[in-house]
């Protein structure tokens, strides 16, 4: 029987959001080797606003689609800090997986901890799919959360 890390859910879409194109490379290679089907954002750098349509409108496309986030957007930019705050706060449905050190930046505004945010200390691809096995399997253990039939 293969390890837990070996058996991704079947369906399961992530979004991975990084502005590293190595890191967001080398994140979704894992994942799509794993079996999940990847989509991308680049976090509001990469925008010519500079806004987020999570954060501005309250809702954005590529999460709505998510089944769960790989957070990799770096913390000290309190652009990106507003991102996964307003995650959390707008998609009560959606797991977050995201690196320890970029939800610590030491900062006061540093996102608030929730219990839908699996942290790794460092993303490995063990790390990586082990958090996603967990926040899969809780979510699929609580009724309001479990994938529809």
């Amino acid at each position: 029987m293969p390890a837990i890390s070996e058996r991704p859910p079947a369906g399961r879409n992530v979004l991975v959001e990084c502005d590293d194109p190595v890191l967001h490379d080398g994140i979704a290679r894992v994942l799509q080797e794993a079996g999940y089907e990847v989509v991308s954002c680049a976090g509001p750098a990469s925008r010519s606003s500079r806004t987020c349509p999570l954060v501005t409108e309250g809702r954005c496309t590529l999460v709505e689609r998510a089944d769960l986030v790989v957070h990799a957007l770096d913390q000290t930019d309190a652009t990106h800090r507003e991102v996964v705050t307003t995650l959390l706060a707008c998609t009560p449905q959606t797991d977050v997986v995201a690196e320890a050190s970029a939800l610590q930046s030491g900062d006061a505004q540093a996102p608030t901890p929730d219990a839908r945010v699996r942290t790794v200390r460092t993303f490995t691809r063990g790390s990586l799919l082990d958090a996603i096995a967990e926040a899969t399997s809780d979510a699929q253990q609580l009724p309001h959360l479990a994938d529809e039939p």
